[in-house]
């Protein structure tokens, strides 16, 4: 009996020892078959060697380990996050622990958990493998684009100084015009972050003078106004409300030294303006007004450091990558931002809207703009489409239903209102036309070109409620409009024009700016909408385009702003009741 036990004994030894050869044969070759980079057949040998030690063995956590970095090299991740959250269960305390946090996070990562992943580096006590962790993390969250995600990831991990500075970096990448400049400011101060890195100014200190230089680069002797029927074109009057600003900014105290400079729309002419050097003193520039003379100021405004403002265009391209190029009016995009905050005060009673928009890139960006702000306001988007003139009346028939006269009519509180994203004249006109058959009330808001469609009446626009994205609209409800009109009738017996007004206003204002805050003028100013003289707002406050768009409507046959219908609406209390 007592040699049977021990010849038991001996053959169970004998097959612990064969099973410990086999298992260590597997694991070799599942190691051999890992580095020649075939991780299917490497995670069998893995796997028959956790089958064969499943109740732990001398080569289970090594095996455990690289059947999950066959299953991440392999790209099944579910594997690989399961297996790895096994090993942290049953083999805590091995001393390659860390290695299988590093694994897991790797494998979080290619998930989409960043959260899970940060988390899991941070516990690694490894100090070479920490290190290797903040790689792959920075790795990882460069591919990150959404800054909402990474301001979260940054409150949630505060000490964190490489996500402040990733988000520092997301932010300073961005075109000038969506940059968050106080979140920026926030995080150079709180993580000691490079000031000179993230200003987009570059350092720049002010000056302040006794007199400003301002060039005003306009196309006075073109070719395309030597046939005009009137001696005055509308470059003339800008160029001459600038003058009428310069005179009254002088009864002031403040001192504007004016040089006209021709670019004649051309961009060789403009070049020679450029090479002469009779620019590089200046410290204002107003114009030029066409894209390829423009872009080249603007270029040299930016090598020599001289604020360069646009009077007329809205074109966010023109301010993109420049923090010395401005824009007088609101940029397209900001247009769209704004007028989606009109309607989230103004036309918020039914929160379901649709968008229709041209096809160019300019009125795209418009509508796509309008939809992301108001859907964060939570309304509800029921038709965003790209449309052409013969199109409108059949998408507009969306949610239609045919009533008793057989006329096709929304249904009655199913749209709040329309967003018509178009600088399309014809466009604009078929979609109020069809309105207007229809009788709809639904509100609409659509741009300033309505204003040059023949067809259409005041009468038609202010009955339906059409609201106008005027970006150079002038207030001539304003006291100081009708002080300036009669100015201007009694020194030439004519009325003063829009341009001339936007002239007076954009001079007035930026000759005012320099004289308070300096030829830099952007590194002081506030946050606060400055009003207009003869136009209703400015505000530059870290932006290069104008925050502030008017959207105006016309009542009781008059085109007033928000605030000026309010008025209209508002009843006194008869105190004597």
């Amino acid at each position: 009996m007592k040699k049977f036990f021990l010849l038991l004994i001996f053959c169970f030894a004998t097959l612990n020892i064969f099973a410990q050869e086999s298992a260590k044969l597997r694991y070799e070759n599942g190691k051999s078959l890992f580095r020649e980079g075939k991780y299917a057949l490497a995670r069998e040998n893995f796997e028959t060697v956790l089958e064969s030690e499943n109740n732990g063995g001398a080569y289970a956590e090594l095996a455990s380990y690289y059947y999950a970095l066959s299953s991440l090299r392999l790209g099944e991740l579910d594997r690989a996050k399961n297996m790895y959250l096994q090993i942290l269960n049953k083999y805590s305390d091995w001393p390659y622990i860390d290695e299988v946090k590093y694994g897991l996070a790797d494998a979080y990562f290619q998930s989409g958990n960043i959260f899970e992943a940060v988390e899991m580096l941070k516990s690694i006590k490894n100090k070479n493998l920490r290190e290797e962790g903040r790689n792959m993390k920075m790795y990882y969250l460069l591919a990150v684009s959404d800054l909402s995600y990474l301001t979260e990831l940054l409150q949630k991990y505060p000490k964190d100084k490489d996500l402040a500075i990733l988000l520092a970096e997301r932010i300073y990448l961005q075109p000038l015009y969506e940059q968050d400049r106080n979140l920026l400011d926030f995080l150079v101060k709180e993580y000691d972050l490079d000031a000179e890195r993230y200003n987009a100014l570059g350092g720049l200190r002010n000056i302040k003078k006794d007199e400003y230089d301002v060039a005003v680069m306009l196309p006075f002797q073109s070719d395309r106004f030597r046939g005009a029927k009137t001696k005055k074109n509308f470059v003339m009057d800008l160029y001459e409300g600038i003058k009428i600003a310069v005179d009254s900014l002088e009864r002031e105290g403040v001192n504007i030294k004016l040089f006209a400079f021709d670019t004649k729309v051309d961009s060789l002419h403009t070049a020679k303006i450029i090479k002469s050097g009779d620019l590089d003193r200046m410290d204002l520039i107003i114009g030029p007004l066409y894209e390829g003379p423009f872009k080249a100021v603007s270029q040299f405004g930016f090598d020599k450091k001289i604020n360069v403002i646009h009077p007329l265009s809205d074109k966010v391209e023109y301010i993109t990558e420049n923090p010395f190029s401005y824009l007088l009016k609101s940029s397209y995009v900001t247009q769209a931002m704004n007028a989606a905050n009109y309607a989230a005060q103004n036309l918020d009673r039914n929160k379901n809207y649709m968008v229709f928009y041209s096809d160019n890139y300019r009125d795209s960006l418009m509508a796509a703009t309008y939809k992301k702000y108001l859907t964060e306001e939570g309304f509800t988007n029921l038709i965003f489409k790209k449309v052409k003139v013969d199109q409108i009346q059949e998408s507009m028939d969306f949610l239609s239903k045919m009533n008793e006269e057989r006329v096709f009519k929304v249904a009655e509180d199913s749209v709040g209102h329309i967003f018509l994203a178009s600088h399309d004249k014809r466009l604009i006109a078929k979609a109020l036309s069809t309105l207007d058959i229809r009788d709809e009330k639904i509100p609409m808001i659509t741009t300033d070109e309505i204003f040059d469609i023949s067809t259409l009446s005041y009468d038609q626009v202010e009955r339906l409620g059409v609201r106008i994205i005027s970006t150079d609209y002038v207030d001539r409800e304003n006291g100081t409009f009708t002080s300036f009109r009669n100015f201007y009738i009694d020194r030439t017996g004519t009325l003063p024009t829009k341009y001339l007004c936007l002239g007076f206003d954009m001079m007035y204002y930026f000759g005012k700016q320099m004289d308070s805050n300096g030829k830099y003028f952007q590194l002081e100013i506030d946050d606060e909408y400055s009003e207009g003289q003869l136009t209703p707002a400015y505000n530059f406050f870290q932006s290069n385009d104008n925050r502030y768009t008017p959207i105006i409507q016309f009542v009781d046959a008059k085109l007033l702003l928000p605030d000026q219908i309010d008025d209209l609406k508002y009843e006194p209390i008869n105190r004597d009741k």
